[in-house]
C-alpha cells in the first residue's frame, strides 16, 4: 500500500486528492472519469469526518492509504487517525423516509460511501482507527 500522512487539517484534502489522483495515473491510467469522482467522493467524507471528529481540538494526523489489484481491478482506500476510537461500519443508517425536519442530522455521508464503495471494513489496531475500503472498477 502507498501511504501519505498529513495533518487533519481540512486544508490538506487537497494534498489527499493530489496522492489519490497520481497514483491513479500511475496504476489505473484507464479509470473512469465516474470512478475516479466517486473517489473522490469517498475521500471528502471520511477525510472531513476526521478532521471534525477524530481529534476534538488537539492537532493529529491522517494516514491515506492507496494501493490497486491489476488482476482484480480493484482499488484499495485506506484511512487511518489516533483519534477517539470510531466505527463508521456500527452506525445506522438515517431514515431517509422520514419528512427532512424530523431527520437526525449526520449519516447520509456514510450511506453514500458504503453505497459507492464494495466494502468497507474497520478495526481499532495498535492505538489507530483503521478503516479500509474497497472498489471493484469496471475497466
Amino acid at each position: 500500500m502507498k501511504e501519505l500522512c498529513t495533518k487533519a487539517k481540512i486544508d490538506n484534502i487537497d494534498e489527499v486528492y493530489g496522492f489519490l489522483d497520481g497514483k491513479l495515473a500511475e496504476d489505473v491510467p484507464d479509470i473512469s472519469r465516474r470512478d475516479a469522482l466517486k473517489l473522490h467522493m469517498v475521500i471528502d467524507e471520511i477525510f472531513n469526518n476526521i478532521v471534525s471528529y477524530a481529534y476534538d481540538d488537539e492537532d493529529g494526523n491522517v494516514w491515506f492509504g492507496f494501493s490497486y489489484i491489476p488482476d482484480a481491478k480493484q482499488i484499495i482506500l485506506q484511512f487511518q487517525d489516533e483519534g477517539i476510537p470510531y466505527d463508521p461500519t456500527k452506525q445506522a443508517s438515517p431514515d431517509i423516509t422520514l419528512p427532512t425536519k424530523e431527520r437526525k442530522p449526520g449519516g447520509l455521508g456514510l450511506v453514500m460511501v458504503r453505497k459507492v464503495m464494495d466494502t468497507v471494513s474497520y478495526e481499532y489496531c495498535d492505538g489507530k482507527n483503521v478503516l479500509t475500503m474497497s472498489k471493484n472498477l469496471d475497466v
